[in-house]
């Protein structure tokens, strides 16, 4: 067998869940977009390019959305401790005590899953929503609430703060107009995450 592909086939269990779901999504990521974009050049009249809004935006721009993800996330964190809201979910400590090699996990969670993520979500999703009868709101609060139904392994209050940072994000796609910057910021929340966690480990 060709080195990792075997791996893919390993049943997850709590000995090897962060290991399994690096290697799945950094193998479905490519798979994944490689689709929606076929599925793009063959149903719509666009390039891919210009259906996601794949253009950089200015650094400034970038760099100030970013600093909103911070503001975003330590808030909700805050609003967190001053209602007395312990955490329940433990699916990303437990993927990273899993994870077996964590560059790997980083990859697959601060690169290959926001990619993947926002291209559908925040592009493909995004694009088809607001050129339909649903309008611009209906392309920002959409997809978020079903990228939150999706990660329905966290808690009630880390579900909310997930439908409300895709708003956030939905909002940066639609000031800025550049895919990249829901990226961004996608990414920032996820390797921030696992840098907790990180911490919390070493101190342990």
């Amino acid at each position: 067998a060709r080195p990792g592909v075997d791996h893919i086939l390993i049943p997850i269990n709590k000995t090897n869940t962060g290991r399994v779901l690096s290697l799945a999504t950094l193998v479905s990521t490519p798979i994944c977009i490689g689709a929606i974009a076929l599925f793009i050049r063959w149903k719509q009249s666009y390039t891919v390019k210009r259906y996601l809004e794949l253009d950089w935006p200015q650094w400034r721009s970038l760099l100030l959305w970013c600093l909103l993800t911070l503001a975003l996330i330590y808030g909700m964190d805050y609003i967190r401790s001053l209602l007395d809201i312990s955490s329940t979910s433990t699916f990303t400590t437990d993927m990273y005590t899993t994870a077996r090699f964590i560059p790997l996990l980083y990859l697959a969670v601060g690169v290959a899953a926001p990619l993947f993520e926002e291209v559908f979500f925040r592009g493909f999703m995004f694009q088809g929503l607001w050129h339909s009868k649903v309008g611009v709101w209906g392309a920002v609060l959409l997809p978020s609430l079903l990228w939150a139904v999706i990660h329905l392994q966290y808690d009630l209050y880390d579900v909310t703060s997930i439908f409300i940072f895709g708003v956030g994000m939905g909002i940066a796609q639609v000031r800025t107009r550049s895919l990249y910057v829901p990226i961004a910021m996608h990414a920032l929340n996820n390797i921030l995450a696992l840098s907790q966690v990180a911490i919390a480990q070493t101190l342990l």
